[in-house]
C-alpha cells in the first residue's frame, strides 16, 4: 500500500493538483469586473492558409471570435494569453471558423480551464461532439450557449463581466453558393436523438455526485422553454425549431464595453485639501464636494477620466444570399448613427472579399459614420503570421538549400534596421530577394486614412476625415509594407513562368484599378492590435517582422559551414520519384518549429499523395509553395492516407478537401471524389460534418485501410489495380501496428519500383517489419528520446533507438525519423550510435524535401544540425539528467519502503 502511494503525476500535474480551491484559474469562472484596459488583437488574418481568429483581451476575461485551423499554433508562438479564455464566438457554421477549435480546446485544457462557452448558430457544438470520438477532453467541458437566450444578450454589468454581447441572427434569404446544409435531409426526431446521445456522452464523462441526469426535452414547446430559461449547456440546450438548426445562418455580435469609472488620485486629493472620510467616496463616485472652508472640489479634477462603454461589431455575411437579411436588419441599422457612443467604434468583417465587394455590402458599410474603423479578417489578406517558420527555414537553408527550399510566403516583411549592413553589402532585401526601399516615417498617416482596395493594393486616401485613432509607430518603418501587394510578389523555385507572368499581370491590374467607391477598410495582420480602452488607437508595433540580421548573427555564432564538402555534392542524375516533402514533423500539438504530421509524396510527375494531414497542413503547403503552385498540386492530388484516428494526423483533412474543391473550380475542372484511405472513425466524422456544416460527401471516396491488408478479400484485385493506377503507383499494402484501435502502417511501391514504408504511430512492430522488408525508404516515428522509454511504452510510441532497430530488422536502405515530441522541436537528442551505424539515417524537419538521389546528402547533415542547435542539445541533456536523478530518487524511495515492509 505504501508503494501505491508514490505519486505518478508529473511535477506540473502535481503543482496543478495542489492548487487550493479559488485559485486564479478557478476564479476565472467566478466574479469578473470591468477592465481598465481592453484591446482586440488579430491572431489569424484569414489569408488563404492562415486561420481566422480575433482575440479580445479584457483583463480577467478574454474572448475569441472564430477559431480557424492553425489558431493553436499561432497562439503558442506569440504566447497569447488564453488561460483566461471563457467564451468562443462563431459567426457561421463553416470549417473556416471552427477548424482550430479542437486544438484550442486541448491548449485550454492543459492550461487548467475546466469549462468554455461556445456561442454561434444552432448546431455549432456538433463539431465538439464529433471530435470527442478521437480527442480526450478529460477535464474540459464545452457548453453551447443558444444565440437567442435572454433576447440574444449575453453578459452585462450585473454579471460582473467586462462587456455585453448581443447576438443578431442573419439568415440566408436565397440559396448560398456551395454551402447548403441539406435542410430537408434529416428529420426532427433524428436531431433529437443526436442531442440525446450528446447528453449521455457529457453526463457519463462527469463525476458522480454532480446531480441527477435531467430528461431531454422531447417537444418543440419544451425546447423553446429551455432556451427561454437561459439554459446553456450541451446537456440541456436544444434548437427551438428544426429550420433554425439546418438553415445556413450567420450570427453578428454587437459588443458593448461595460463603463469603467475613473480612478481617484490620492495625491491630487491631498493637494486639494480633501480630508479623509466620506468626501473621498463622493469624489470617487463622480460627485463634486464642498470642503469645510467652502471651496468646491470637482470630481473630474481628482480622478482619471471615466471610460465610456464603447461598442464594436463583429459581422460575417457568408454569401450574397445573406446580404438582404444583413442590410435590412433593424438592430444593426440602429448602429448607423452619427453618435460615437451608439455607433460602433470599429467593425470587424469576417465577410469574404467577394461578398464585401458587392455594392449592397459597400452601401451598408458606408452608412456607418466616418469615425467607425473597418477591419477585414478574410481571404483578401496576405499575412500568414508565423515568423519562427521563416527563422527555422533560413537556418536550415544555410546548411543545405537543396533539401530546404526557400519559402514562397512573402507576407512577413523584413525589418529595416541599421544592422542590414551585415547582409549583402548593406542593402536591405525584400522577401523576394529584391532591394527594398525605406518607408519614411513621415509617410505614415492616421490609420483612418489608410485604405486597401479589394485586390490588396495599399492606398492613402488624403480626403478621408481624420478620426480618433492613431498609430503606435513602434515599427512604423515596415508596417506599411505588410499590405502593399507590390512588395509581395511570390518567387519560388516551384513557380513556373506562367505563374510569374500571371502574378505580374495581377500586379499591373492592381496598379490600374480605381477604388473611389470602396469604403476604407484595414487589412488584418497577425498581432495587429486595436486598443478599445483607455484610448482608442491602432497598434502595429507587435506585427510579425523578420529580422534577418539577428538570424544571420545567430547562425554565425554556431560557426556552421554554409557549404558541404564536395564529396557530398548532389547526385547529378535526373530527379527520381518519390519526392517526399514533410509538411509537419511534430506530434500531439504543434510548436513554433514543427507542425503536426503531414507528408506530401510526389509519386510521379503529375501525381501526389498525402500521408496524414494534421491541422494546418494546407497552410504549410501555401507557405512553402505559394498559392498558385499549391492549387496546382491539389488538382493533381490522387489520394490521401490517414494512419489512425488521433487528431494530430487528420484534423487538416477537411481543409485539404475544401481547398482542393476550390482549386478544381478555379481551373474549371470537374470535382471528382478523392480516394481517402483511412480508419472507419474518420468516415463517420466526415459524414457528420457534411450533414451539419458544409457539403463534403461528393469530394472524397472512403476506402477502409483494412482493404489493403495482406490476404484481405474485402477489396477485389481489379478494383485495387484501378485504384493504384488512379494513385499513380504500382502497389499499396497496409498492416496493423501497435498504437490504438485501427492504427496502420503503409507500404507503397512507385511505378519506378521504389518502395516507401510509413509507420504512422507505433511501438516496435513485427508486422511492420514484414511489410517493409528490404524497402528503399522507411519513414518511422521517433517520438521520444531513448531515456524516456517508460513513457514511450505508456503512450505506445517509439523511441529513436526503437525506430533504428526496426529499420535494421527491416533492412531498410534509408530511414527518415519524424513525429518528434515537441520537447525536441529544434533537434532530437543525439543518436547514441557510431557514424557508420547511422550513415543511412535522416532527421526530418518541416519543409524538408528529399528524393532518392538526395538521401545520402540528407543523412550527412546530422553533425551540422547538432552544431546549429547546440544550445538546445545542452538544454535537452540537462533535462535528461534531471529526469534520471528523479527516477533514481524514486527507485531509492521504493527500495527503502520495501525494506521497511520486510522488517
Amino acid at each position: 500500500s505504501l508503494l501505491m502511494e508514490i505519486p505518478k503525476m508529473s511535477s506540473k500535474q502535481q503543482k496543478r493538483a495542489a492548487k487550493p480551491p479559488g485559485s486564479r484559474k478557478e476564479a476565472v469562472k467566478g466574479k469578473h469586473y470591468p477592465a481598465p484596459q481592453i484591446s482586440m488583437q488579430v491572431l489569424g488574418s484569414g489569408a488563404p492558409g492562415a486561420p481566422v481568429a480575433l482575440y479580445i483581451n479584457a483583463g480577467q476575461s478574454s474572448y475569441m471570435f472564430n477559431c480557424g485551423e492553425g489558431t493553436q499554433r499561432l497562439s503558442q508562438e506569440y504566447k497569447v494569453r488564453v488561460s483566461n479564455l471563457t467564451n468562443v464566438f462563431t459567426t457561421h457554421k463553416s470549417w473556416r471558423n471552427v477548424g482550430g477549435l479542437s486544438g484550442l480546446l486541448l491548449t485550454l485544457q492543459d492550461a487548467g480551464i475546466s469549462q468554455i462557452l461556445l456561442h454561434g448558430p444552432p448546431g455549432i457544438h456538433i463539431i465538439y461532439k464529433d471530435t470527442t470520438e478521437f480527442v480526450r477532453y478529460n477535464t474540459l467541458d464545452l457548453a453551447y450557449h443558444y444565440y437567442g437566450t435572454n433576447g440574444g444578450v449575453f453578459g452585462g454589468s450585473e454579471d460582473n463581466v467586462p462587456m455585453t454581447v448581443r447576438a443578431v441572427p442573419i439568415k440566408a434569404t436565397t440559396e448560398s453558393n456551395g454551402s447548403s446544409l441539406h435542410e430537408n435531409s434529416d428529420s426532427l426526431a433524428e436531431h433529437m436523438q443526436e442531442q440525446a446521445l450528446l447528453n449521455d456522452t457529457n453526463n457519463s464523462s462527469r463525476k458522480e455526485g454532480r446531480g441527477s441526469k435531467r430528461q431531454s426535452p422531447t417537444s418543440t414547446e419544451e425546447v423553446e422553454a429551455a432556451a427561454a430559461d437561459g439554459e446553456s449547456s450541451p446537456l440541456r440546450l436544444k434548437r427551438s425549431k428544426i429550420d433554425e438548426f439546418t438553415t445556413d445562418m450567420a450570427v453578428a455580435y454587437i459588443c458593448t464595453l461595460v463603463p469603467w469609472a475613473g480612478k481617484l488620485m490620492p495625491e491630487l486629493c491631498v493637494k486639494a485639501g480633501v480630508p479623509p472620510g466620506p468626501l473621498l467616496a463622493k469624489l470617487k463616485a463622480g460627485k463634486d464636494v464642498t470642503l469645510p472652508d467652502g471651496r468646491i472640489v470637482l470630481s473630474q479634477d481628482v480622478k482619471t477620466p471615466d471610460q465610456p462603454g464603447l461598442t464594436f461589431l463583429v459581422v460575417e455575411a457568408p454569401s450574397e444570399g445573406h446580404l438582404e437579411s444583413l442590410v435590412v436588419n433593424q438592430t444593426l441599422a440602429a448602429l448607423q448613427v452619427n453618435d460615437q457612443l451608439k455607433a460602433p467604434n470599429i467593425i470587424v468583417h469576417f465577410t469574404a472579399t467577394s461578398v464585401m465587394q458587392d455594392p449592397r455590402y459597400q452601401e451598408w458599410m458606408s452608412k456607418f459614420p466616418c469615425t467607425t474603423t473597418h477591419l477585414a479578417i478574410n481571404d483578401g489578406n496576405s499575412c500568414m503570421g508565423s515568423v519562427e517558420v521563416h527563422r527555422m527555414q533560413m537556418k536550415l537553408r544555410y546548411l543545405e538549400p537543396t533539401l530546404f527550399p526557400e519559402l514562397a510566403d512573402t507576407s512577413v516583411p523584413y525589418a529595416s534596421t541599421t544592422n542590414a549592413s551585415t547582409i549583402n553589402g548593406g542593402k536591405e532585401i525584400n522577401a523576394d530577394g529584391s532591394e527594398a526601399s525605406a518607408l519614411k516615417k513621415d509617410t505614415l498617416t492616421d490609420i483612418k486614412q489608410i485604405n486597401t482596395d479589394s485586390s490588396g493594393k495599399l492606398m492613402i486616401n488624403k480626403d478621408t476625415a481624420t478620426g480618433v485613432n492613431e498609430i503606435n509607430s513602434g515599427s512604423s518603418e515596415t508596417s506599411g509594407l505588410k499590405n502593399d501587394s507590390s512588395n509581395l510578389k511570390i518567387e519560388s523555385r516551384h513557380s513556373s513562368a506562367d505563374d510569374k507572368a500571371r502574378d505580374s499581370d495581377i500586379n499591373n491590374e492592381v496598379s490600374n484599378q480605381s477604388n473611389t467607391n470602396m469604403v476604407d477598410c484595414i487589412k488584418g495582420v497577425t498581432l495587429m492590435t486595436y486598443h478599445l480602452r483607455p484610448n482608442t488607437r491602432m497598434d502595429r508595433s507587435n506585427c510579425p517582422i523578420i529580422d534577418r540580421a539577428v538570424i544571420m548573427k545567430e547562425i554565425a555564432e554556431t560557426e556552421c559551414l554554409q557549404k558541404q564538402p564536395d564529396a557530398l555534392s548532389c547526385d547529378p542524375e535526373q530527379q527520381q520519384f518519390p519526392v517526399i516533402t514533410f509538411l509537419g514533423t511534430g506530434c500531439s500539438q504543434p510548436s513554433k518549429s514543427r507542425n503536426m504530421s503531414g507528408i506530401l509524396v510526389q509519386v510521379r510527375e503529375e501525381s501526389y499523395m498525402l500521408l496524414d494531414c494534421g491541422e494546418g497542413t494546407y497552410g504549410q503547403m501555401v507557405r512553402l509553395f505559394g498559392h498558385s503552385v499549391t492549387a496546382d498540386i491539389l488538382t493533381k492530388l490522387t489520394g490521401v492516407y490517414v494512419s489512425h484516428k488521433h487528431p494530430d494526423h487528420h484534423m487538416g483533412l477537411i481543409g485539404i478537401l475544401l481547398n482542393r474543391r476550390r482549386a478544381l473550380h478555379g481551373k474549371g475542372l470537374e470535382v471528382t471524389p478523392l480516394p481517402l484511405l483511412a480508419p472507419g472513425k474518420i468516415s463517420s466524422y466526415l459524414t457528420s460534418f457534411h450533414r451539419h456544416f458544409e457539403p463534403l460527401a461528393d469530394n472524397y471516396k472512403f476506402l477502409s485501410n483494412e482493404h489493403f491488408l495482406e490476404n484481405s478479400r474485402s477489396f477485389p484485385a481489379q478494383e485495387k489495380a484501378a485504384l493504384c493506377q488512379r494513385l499513380g503507383i504500382a502497389d499499396i499494402m497496409t498492416c496493423y501496428v501497435v498504437h490504438c484501435y485501427q492504427a496502420f502502417g503503409l507500404s507503397i511501391t512507385t511505378e519506378t519500383g521504389k518502395t516507401l514504408v510509413y509507420s504512422g504511430d507505433t511501438r516496435p512492430c513485427e508486422r511492420l517489419i514484414q511489410l517493409g522488408m528490404n524497402c528503399d525508404i522507411l519513414i518511422h516515428e521517433a517520438t521520444l528520446a531513448d531515456d524516456m522509454n517508460d513513457l514511450a511504452l505508456k503512450k505506445k510510441h517509439s523511441t529513436t533507438n526503437d525506430a533504428l532497430e526496426i529499420a535494421n530488422a527491416m533492412r531498410a536502405k534509408h530511414v527518415i525519423l519524424t513525429h518528434f515530441s515537441q520537447r525536441y522541436s529544434k533537434v532530437p537528442m543525439p543518436l547514441n550510435k557510431t557514424d557508420e551505424e547511422v550513415a543511412n539515417v535522416l532527421i526530418a524537419y518541416d519543409n524538408f524535401t528529399v528524393s532518392p538521389s538526395d538521401l545520402s546528402r540528407g543523412a550527412a547533415l546530422k553533425p551540422s544540425l547538432l552544431k546549429m542547435f547546440a544550445e538546445y542539445v545542452v538544454e535537452m541533456k540537462e533535462k535528461a539528467t534531471k529526469r534520471q536523478l528523479d527516477k533514481d530518487r524514486e527507485e531509492n524511495i521504493r527500495a527503502d519502503l520495501m525494506r521497511a515492509n520486510i522488517r
